[in-house]
């Protein structure tokens, strides 16, 4: 990635428009880390400015180097919007170089559902200071980003928001959702079927090579998944607390061995207290690489003495653990939450990357103001694999229309061509069960990583 400095109605490669008032300056940069091993100025300005968007505490030096060094190793693209004016003339303003608005962005493997994993471009540290809103920035920093995202040739842009209601505008549409389960396991719990092969208590410390080649295995496997950043082995593995110069001393960890003694799962959680009534463990991360692990490491984890309730949040929506449960009731769903947000940058890559269920035709009108997925295509599906083609008309009458949040939702098969024909978010000419039977999956896509 190019450093670039970018004034109002500046651009780079002739096309990179970055529509900013006049006193606002974009800048993107990798982090700097300075040859005394801590974070450049601009970098710490960046992460503090950061951290004070999403409401967590000051960094202090020791934490900014050691997450500085993990983004610089990644690295992570940072993208800062600074009002030099106005920071010049508050004299109680921070020090330094201090944007008013952040956006991080970079590269990771995407299972968007076919037999080989896709690159796609992750955005994610995205803040804009309250005092500074509706002036068009986050527009700016979101186009100059997925402007990067096609000249680097990914197909898909994908964010996880902490809030529903903002990212819909530029193309984004919610393609995973997850789920918050509470196990009431006072006593143990029985399962249907006996579990096979062993599971073994684990130094979190010591798990962090296996658990990244478990990852690698159940991301292959499982659409809707996301390849994890640095921090996450940090966090993970209890190397970091939310002090990151503290180690998480509460954490602790099992590690599944299948029949053939690999190791195919694994869990981290922590005890809440014994303050907290009832005894109460918190999965922390859960990974399986088989169904015979994840089966194995609950069955373990619901019979652990003087647990009586289990909170796991983040869980994928179709877990088998209902069905495995004698007492299947024992097993609530507190909530469920959107998760990942997909935004197609190339339908015919995206499409001809999916696997397809049945054989067919059909032709999609799809709208997208920003214009990077725009136009009418035809896709014929055969053995499961998708040929796309521009249609040169671009009034041509289409089976399916609709715009390219809707495209980003329907994309892994969480909803149906039906349930968004209903929600009024497409227009049909065929019958939708048509197209259901098309565009359907196998399994519920999941995405364990957060970013």
């Amino acid at each position: 990635m190019s450093e670039s400095s970018l004034q109002a109605g500046a651009s780079t490669n002739g096309e990179r428009k970055v529509a900013l008032r006049e006193g606002l300056r974009l800048e993107e940069f990798l982090p700097e880390i300075q040859a005394d091993g801590t974070p450049s100025d601009r970098t710490v300005g960046f992460l503090n400015a950061m951290r004070s968007g999403f409401y967590e505490k000051r960094a202090s030096a020791e934490e900014l180097r050691r997450t500085g060094t993990v983004y610089a190793n990644e690295p992570i693209g940072f993208v800062a919007v600074y009002d030099d004016a106005a920071q010049e003339a508050d004299e109680f303003s921070y020090s330094g170089s201090f944007p008013i608005a952040t956006f991080g962005h970079y590269e990771k493997s995407f299972n968007i559902g076919g037999p080989e994993l896709v690159p796609a471009h992750l955005i994610t540290m995205v803040t804009v200071a309250a005092s500074h809103r509706r002036q068009g920035i986050l527009s700016a920093m979101m186009r100059h980003s997925l402007d990067a995202a096609v000249e680097a040739g990914r197909p898909v842009a994908l964010l996880t928001a902490s809030e529903s209601a903002i990212y819909g505008r530029f193309g984004f549409g919610i393609a995973t959702r997850e789920a918050k389960y509470e196990l009431n396991c006072a006593g143990g719990l029985r399962f249907k079927s006996p579990s096979v092969g062993t599971v073994t208590n684990a130094d979190p410390s010591k798990i962090g090579d296996v658990a990244a080649t478990i990852f690698a295995r159940a991301h292959a496997q499982n659409p809707g998944s996301v390849d994890r950043q640095g921090t996450y082995l940090e966090y993970k593995t209890g190397r970091w607390s939310d002090d990151v110069t503290v180690p998480n001393r509460k954490l602790r960890a099992l590690i599944y061995r299948g029949p053939s003694g690999e190791p195919e799962g694994f869990v981290t959680y922590a005890f809440n207290g014994w303050g907290w009534k009832p005894p109460t463990i918190g999965i922390r991360n859960f990974v399986a690489a088989s169904d015979s692990a994840e089966l194995a490491l609950w069955e373990h984890l619901a019979n652990l003495d003087l647990i009586e309730k289990i909170v796991w949040p983040k869980a994928p929506m179709d877990t088998s653990l209902f069905y495995a449960l004698e007492d299947s009731g024992a097993l609530n769903t507190v909530s469920v939450d959107h998760h990942l947000w997909v935004r197609v940058l190339d339908v015919p890559r995206a499409l001809t990357s999916r696997s397809w269920l049945a054989d067919g035709d059909f032709s999609l009108r799809v709208r997208d103001r920003w214009g990077y997925a725009e136009g009418t295509f035809v896709v014929s599906i055969r053995g499961g694999v998708a040929s796309v083609d521009l249609v040169d008309n671009p009034d041509q009458a289409a089976d399916m229309e609709l715009d390219v949040a809707t495209l980003g939702a329907l994309m892994l098969g969480d909803t149906s061509v039906s349930q968004l024909v209903r929600a009024g978010l497409i227009d049909v000419t065929v019958p939708p069960a048509k197209l259901d039977a098309l565009w359907a999956t196998a399994v519920k896509p999941f995405c364990n990583t957060g970013f």
